[in-house]
């Protein structure tokens, strides 16, 4: 679960990093007040809020397995 959340992030991130490639040379090419590099931005902006719940979540998710397997241990301990 770990690798495969890592992977997700992994591949958000790079789709984060290829809109911000594209934003800048649509800036460049129609200036960085245009109308289709504030998409771009703002498309950034959406691909940064989805990452950032995903990394919550994946967080979460590896908080919750360490403490099972704590779990785990200390019930196996007791008997």
């Amino acid at each position: 679960m770990y690798q495969k959340s890592n992977r997700r992030l992994g591949s958000m991130l790079s789709e984060i990093n290829s809109k911000r490639d594209e934003m800048i040379k649509v800036g460049m090419n129609y200036g960085f007040t245009d109308e289709k590099t504030i998409k771009c931005s703002q498309e950034i902006d959406q691909l940064i809020f989805k990452y950032q719940q995903a990394s919550q979540q994946s967080s979460f998710e590896d908080v919750k397995m360490v403490v099972q397997k704590i779990l785990f241990r200390l019930s196996r301990a007791a008997f």
